[in-house]
């Protein structure tokens, strides 16, 4: 028979790597956030890794709609350990360091190791008492390696709109036909807040508030 000869090389070693899928959450829900609110939530997602256990350290949030920094401040993300979209006593935030909004938020994340199964996480931040009523903000994680894991990574999400609310403004009230038993009472809903107003009315008393 023929003989062989020659030398063989030993492969490398490989690393096997979970998958991991970023998809939104339902929560915050599209509605209003009101101005002068601290720690609300704008925008929620979730990591769930295939198999094994995965180590996450970093997050690019991009934001569309038209609020700015006059409007929302002081971005952070926080563990949703219960998955329930609210921001609770006790919760961790999980950010290295509040960040600025801007067409694009980055977080470095810490403290998130050794997942083995989906998390979910919501991105909060501070309304400005000044913010403008009717300005919108809109979370989203536009590209699979937005996201930096362990594992490799697949998906995008895309939050629920936010809409910033003011306390409407009444101008020009009037009080006319003031008699024993009755009078007219009235005012101009001069701005609605940013909200749709649905219930009008006149509170009224027989002494000064």
């Amino acid at each position: 028979s023929a003989s062989k000869s020659g030398s063989t090389t030993a492969g490398g070693a490989q690393t096997i790597t979970s998958a991991v899928t970023i998809s939104a959450t339902a929560n915050p829900a599209t509605g209003y956030i009101n101005a002068g609110a601290n720690d609300v939530p704008v925008f929620g997602f979730q990591i769930s890794p295939a198999t094994g256990s995965i180590d996450f350290s970093g997050v690019t949030v991009t934001k569309s709609g038209d609020a700015t920094s006059s409007d929302l401040s002081s971005f952070e993300v926080i563990y949703d350990a219960d998955g329930d979209g609210v921001y609770d006593v006790g919760e961790t935030t999980v950010s290295s360091t509040p960040q600025a909004i801007g067409s694009t938020i980055v977080f470095t994340i810490t403290g998130q190791t050794g997942i083995t199964s989906a998390r979910k996480y919501l991105v909060i931040a501070d309304v400005a008492s000044g913010a403008t009523a009717g300005r919108t903000f809109t979370g989203s994680i536009d590209l699979a390696s937005d996201v930096t894991t362990t594992g490799t990574e697949s998906g995008t999400a895309t939050g629920n709109t936010q809409t910033i609310r003011t306390a409407p403004i009444l101008t020009s009230p009037t009080a006319t036909a003031i008699g024993q038993t009755a009078a007219t009472l009235g005012a101009t809903l001069s701005a609605n807040g940013g909200a749709t107003v649905t219930d009008y009315g006149v509170v009224w008393n027989t002494a000064a508030a």
